[in-house]
C-alpha cells in the first residue's frame, strides 16, 4: 500500500519528511530500504527516502515504511545503549545502521496466498485454488527476506558481513534481526470463512517465520486493518471488519505470544467521511493519503520500540494496545 505526498506549507509532515536545506525530501544517512517491486525489474535498495525517484513505491508515494524506519532510527541510540548499560548522551550510534526489508502485494490473502505452513491446506479448493496456490506469496516472502540479507553488504556503504550477530567473536561488522512488522487483512475481510481462521493463521505466520529465521523469540508487531476508521460500515461488512480486527488482536494476546507480540490499532488514523474534493484518490487504502500512512508508520515503530526496550519510560505508547484478553 502506498500514499500521495504533498509538499505544500499547510502539510503538518513537512517537517520530518521535507529538507528545507536542500527543498527535496528527506534521505536518511542512518536507515536503508530494499523493496522488490515487481518480478521483471531489479530490486530498489538504498537510503530510505520519501522522493519519486526511490522505487519503494509507486512515483510521488509512499508506505509505513517511511516513518517507520525514521521513527526506528530516532530511537536506535536508546536501544543499543540500553542493552549494553551504556549511557545515552556519551554513546551515539555511529556505526549502527537501520536495514528494513519489504515485501508487498496488493490483492492477496493470509488464507491462501500468505498461508503458512503450519496452517496446511484451507478449505477453498470450491474457489479454483489449486493446491500449489497456498502458500505461493509466503515462500516467495521469505525467499526476499533472505534475498535482502544476501544482499545487504551490497546496499549499505559498511563493512557488514552477510551473517547474523554471535556467530563468532567479532559481532562488529555483524547483522542483528530486531523484528518482523505484519500490516495486512483486506482479502481474508470478504469472506468468513479467511476471517474465521485469520487468528489461528496469523499465529502460525509469526511461528514460520521465527523458525525460518531461527528466532524464536523475534518480536513481531502486527497493525490493525484500520482502513474503514473507527466507524464500521453497516450490515455484514462491519460484522467482517470488527471480526477481524479482533482476531488480529487475539493473536498477539495468546500467553504464549504476549512477550513477543504487540498489536497496533490504525483505525484511529483513517481519513474518512471527507468530500470528494478532498480525497487524494479513491482506489488505494485509506483513500492514498498520506496522513494515515505517516502515523500508521510511527505506531508500528513504537510497537516494535515497546518489546525492544520494555522498562524504558520514554518511548511512547501510541499503539493502542491492551494486555490481556479480559479487557477485550
Amino acid at each position: 500500500s502506498s500514499s500521495t505526498t504533498t509538499t505544500t506549507a499547510e502539510n503538518d509532515y513537512r517537517q520530518t519528511l521535507w529538507n528545507e536545506t536542500t527543498q527535496d525530501f528527506v534521505q536518511s544517512d542512518r536507515v536503508y530500504l530494499r523493496f522488490q517491486n515487481g518480478v521483471d525489474r531489479a530490486a530498489a535498495a538504498g537510503p530510505l527516502t520519501v522522493g519519486k525517484e526511490s522505487g519503494f513505491a509507486y512515483p510521488g508515494r509512499f508506505g509505513v515504511e517511511a516513518t517507520l524506519g525514521l521513527t526506528l532510527q530516532e530511537s536506535l541510540r536508546r536501544y543499543q545503549n540500553s542493552r549494553h548499560n551504556r549511557d545515552d548522551n556519551n554513546h551515539p550510534p555511529e556505526d549502527e545502521i537501520i536495514y528494513l526489508i519489504k515485501t508487498a502485494w496488493g490483492g492477496k490473502s493470509l488464507a491462501v496466498d500468505f498461508r503458512p505452513p503450519a496452517s496446511g491446506q484451507g478449505p477453498y479448493d470450491d474457489d479454483d485454488v489449486k493446491p500449489s496456490d497456498y502458500g505461493t506469496k509466503y515462500r516467495q516472502m521469505v525467499q526476499e527476506i533472505r534475498a535482502g540479507l544476501d544482499d545487504l553488504p551490497n546496499i549499505i556503504p559498511h563493512n557488514y558481513k552477510n551473517a547474523p550477530k554471535g556467530d563468532d567473536d567479532d559481532d562488529n561488522d555483524k547483522y542483528e534481526i530486531l523484528g518482523f512488522v505484519w500490516f495486512q487483512g483486506w482479502n481474508d475481510m470478504i469472506d468468513w470463512r479467511s476471517v474465521d481462521e485469520y487468528d489461528v493463521n496469523l499465529v502460525h505466520l509469526m511461528g514460520s517465520v521465527r523458525q525460518e529465521l531461527d528466532l524464536p523469540s523475534l518480536p513481531v508487531v502486527v497493525g490493525e486493518l484500520g482502513n474503514h476508521g473507527p466507524q464500521l460500515p453497516p450490515g455484514d461488512a462491519g460484522r467482517r471488519v470488527a471480526a477481524l480486527r479482533l482476531r488480529q488482536r487475539l493473536a498477539t494476546l495468546r500467553h504464549d505470544q504476549q512477550a513477543t507480540t504487540r498489536f497496533v490499532e490504525t483505525a484511529r488514523y483513517a481519513v474518512v467521511d471527507i468530500p470528494d474534493e478532498e480525497q487524494y484518490d479513491g482506489i488505494h487504502h485509506y483513500y492514498g493519503r498520506a496522513e494515515p500512512y505517516f502515523h500508521i508508520g510511527r505506531a508500528l515503530a513504537d510497537g516494535l520500540l515497546q518489546l525492544l526496550l520494555p522498562n524504558r519510560e520514554d518511548v511512547r505508547n501510541d499503539t493502542g494496545q491492551q494486555s490481556t484478553v479480559d479487557e477485550l
